[in-house]
Order: C-alpha cells, then structure tokens, then sequence
C-alpha cells in the first residue's frame, strides 16, 4: 500500500505529496521553516492518493512537513527548497 511520501527533494518549488487516504477526510499536508513557523497548510482531496503543490515564493532552505489526518500528526521529513 501507499504511504506518505513528497517528491522531488529538493525541490524548486512544485513537489507531489503521496497520501493513504482510508475515508479519512480531514487530512492536510503543512510546510513549517526551521522556527516552526507554518508556512504552508494544503486540506489534501480525500478522493485522491497524490496532489501536487505549489509552495510559492518562499525562500530558499529547509523545510519540514507534516500530514496531519483528524488533527493527528501521522508522519513528518525534512523538505529542501532550492533556487531555480
């Protein structure tokens, strides 16, 4: 089966996350910088097994996700983001 995973990294800027989705509805992919700061919080389609996502104009670094499913932190890494 599926399991969380984002893709590339690094990354430029666009990355596709991989879910299991089991009925779950509320489930989303956020981008925290290295403070802890969120930066980024995408609700994922419960319809799908993978989205792509945009991550804007951030800054060049280091990263750190996490899927939450119902407000539960399910898996976390580390995420690169690299100058075009």
């Amino acid at each position: 089966p599926i399991g969380f995973n984002v893709f590339p990294n690094p990354t430029k800027g666009e990355i596709t996350v991989q879910y299991p989705m089991n009925g779950e509805e509320n489930v989303y992919f956020r981008v925290v910088d290295v403070l802890g700061r969120t930066v980024g919080d995408t609700r994922l389609d419960p319809t799908l097994t993978s989205q792509i996502i945009h991550l804007g104009n951030h800054a060049t670094g280091t990263y750190y996700y996490r899927f939450l499913v119902n407000g539960t932190q399910k898996a976390t890494g580390k995420l690169i983001l690299v100058n075009e």
